[in-house]
């Protein structure tokens, strides 16, 4: 049987540098115990609107 778990951070400014948005969900990532293989790992992008 599997499970969802969630985390959601915010980055402290918008960014649309690669690394930037890469070293937030590896930090996310970090917050989860990996007691078992993960099957489906998603990033979702929240867009700040246009200037």
């Amino acid at each position: 049987m599997w499970g969802a778990r969630t985390k959601i951070r915010k980055l402290d400014q918008s960014s649309v540098d690669p690394e930037v948005i890469i070293a937030a969900a590896l930090r996310v990532l970090d917050l989860f115990e990996l007691d078992r293989p993960v099957r489906l790992l998603g990033v979702r992008l929240g867009l700040a609107p246009p200037a």
